[in-house]
């Protein structure tokens, strides 16, 4: 079974949440939202539309996870522990609830055993944002022999299963290591992706083709034909509000 699962802390119905469930559910097996906090509009649509909607709170308090980690980090803890104890499927896509378009199946994608990323194909070190998360979760050591590589997208995690338990549990021992160094530092799962993924990079593969294309950095794109993802759409207005109106 190939399955879709994505996460929701504290999320209202919206539009970009209707593309992404309405486009996704046809790509796959089965479409899964883990919700944290259950806003009756967003359930009612996820109901309407079949998604598998899991309990994150009843998670949160079985596997004693801390109410106050960061939306982002959560992320990245609940998507552990779906994908460890709460799922028996197959193959995995792990992507952002929001800015979403999958335009057909990205576990076609899957050829080997390791686990997939992303790449934004933009390198870290010119990139402000990704080199102040990278410092702040680590040192300079680290940014220092990170810079020269391409962003790896953290909304994205694609494989087996056994591979995306694998790489999500050993960014769970940086995260691990990261909270109490940061006093909590709200944005970890990105930086703990790149640092993780460069540093074992014979156990993944890095998406460069613009199979699952972000387009922060590649917005002057127009032919998104040959993607199988298109992600941070929002970043094209044109195109935000063809797909708005589209999955409306």
């Amino acid at each position: 079974m190939n399955e879709i699962v994505s996460f929701g802390s504290d999320f209202e119905l919206s539009s970009e949440i209707k593309v992404f469930v309405k486009s996704a559910k046809r790509c796959c097996d089965k479409l899964t939202v883990m919700l944290l906090k259950k806003n009756k509009s967003l359930v009612d649509f996820l109901t309407q539309e079949g998604v598998n909607i899991v309990d994150a709170q009843a998670i949160m308090n079985e596997r004693k996870v801390s109410p106050q980690l960061s939306p982002y980090t959560m992320k990245t803890v609940f998507f552990y522990l779906y994908a460890k104890y709460y799922t028996e499927s197959e193959q995995l896509y792990l992507c952002d609830l929001t800015d979403m378009l999958i335009q057909r199946s990205p576990f076609e994608l899957i050829t080997t055993d390791k686990a997939y990323v992303t790449s934004e194909n933009y390198k870290i070190g010119n990139c402000k944002t990704n080199m102040t998360w990278l410092q702040i979760c680590y040192d300079s050591t680290i940014l220092n022999l990170l810079k020269d590589k391409e962003i790896l997208n953290g909304g994205s995690i694609l494989g087996k299963r056994k591979a995306c338990v694998y790489l999500l549990s050993e960014m769970m021992l940086d995260i691990a290591s990261i909270i109490p160094r940061t006093n909590n530092y709200p944005v970890i799962d990105q930086a703990v992706l790149n640092k993780v993924v460069y540093f074992d990079q014979f156990n993944y593969v890095i998406l460069r083709n613009h199979e699952i294309v972000n387009l922060a950095y590649s917005s002057s794109m127009t032919d998104f034909s040959k993607s199988y993802v298109v992600h941070q759409y929002d970043v094209n207005k044109q195109l935000e509000a063809m797909l708005y109106d589209k999955y409306k």
